[in-house]
């Protein structure tokens, strides 16, 4: 039986090799501990790219994140700029507001009779009952039902139909049933126009007395204030009265002030 040799050459080799790395660690720490001088331009070669290659992945890093920071808080600083000049127009609006409404009041005040008392609409027709408005003034300010309500010294839109103390319902001219002594056409002929509802009125007259469109209504206790105009006048070939339809100038839902009358009734 042949039996093979074990191959001493390769444990020779290995062994040596393991003997060398050892000199080698031996001497890289002795000369470490005492020649350290002798390492530290290859340390610093060595180490000089590593601490570029970092600092430069760091510094990118931290400027790309600084950039979206600063992003952000450009951000937030022109929201808080646009939020700050909305809450300064609304002042300013807020402001002009106030200026116009005291002067406003102070332009009625100073043409107004003594004996009427200005006051604010505070419910307008379509917030209120039909063909009514609230305003702010009431008994407390001698306020009574059945004084009469108007825009200006002499034009008449309405009536007090009931106060509080506080505040008073104003029933229009124009609500269906109110009854308002008018003049009609050039020559002033005197009858009652009736509420139809929504400013409208109807007036019935003989069909001997001419009314065309176009004509004025005025108020009987104010000829020279508009009331209205004629819009349209219908009579049958039988009828005897013709009936002339108009609207009330005055756009109740554009005031915000008017005048109550609260001389004695």
């Amino acid at each position: 039986m042949t039996y093979l040799k074990p191959d001493n050459r390769r444990k020779n080799k290995r062994a040596r090799f393991y003997i060398v790395v050892g000199v080698c660690l031996v001497i890289l720490i002795l000369l470490s501990v005492f020649a350290p001088h002798l390492f530290s331009p290859i340390i610093q070669a060595v180490d000089r790219p590593v601490s570029s290659a970092s600092s430069g992945i760091g510094g990118g890093l931290a400027d790309f994140l600084a950039f979206f920071r600063t992003k952000a808080g450009l951000e937030q600083e022109n929201a808080n700029l646009e939020s700050d000049l909305a809450a300064d127009q609304a002042v300013i609006v807020e402001r002009d507001f106030y200026e116009d409404e005291a002067s406003t009041l102070l332009d009625l005040a100073s043409s107004s009779p003594a004996n009427f008392v200005i006051a604010p609409i505070i419910s307008k027709p379509g917030f209120s009952p039909y063909d009514t408005f609230v305003i702010g003034i009431g008994s407390h300010d001698d306020v009574k039902a059945g004084q009469a309500v108007l825009t200006d010294k002499t034009t008449v839109i309405g009536r007090v139909s009931s106060a509080e103390g506080g505040s008073a319902t104003v029933i229009l001219a124009s609500s269906p049933g109110e009854s308002t002594s008018v003049l009609v056409g050039s020559t002033s002929i005197e009858t009652t126009a009736t509420g139809l509802g929504g400013g409208n009125f109807q007036i019935k007259l003989p069909r001997s007395v001419t009314v065309k469109v176009g004509d004025f209504v005025s108020l009987a206790s104010s000829p020279q204030e508009m009331f209205g105009v004629i819009g349209s006048v219908e009579a049958g070939p039988s009828d005897s009265f013709e009936t002339a339809l108009f609207r009330s100038p005055i756009n109740v839902n554009a005031l915000r002030f008017v005048f109550v009358d609260t001389s004695p009734l």
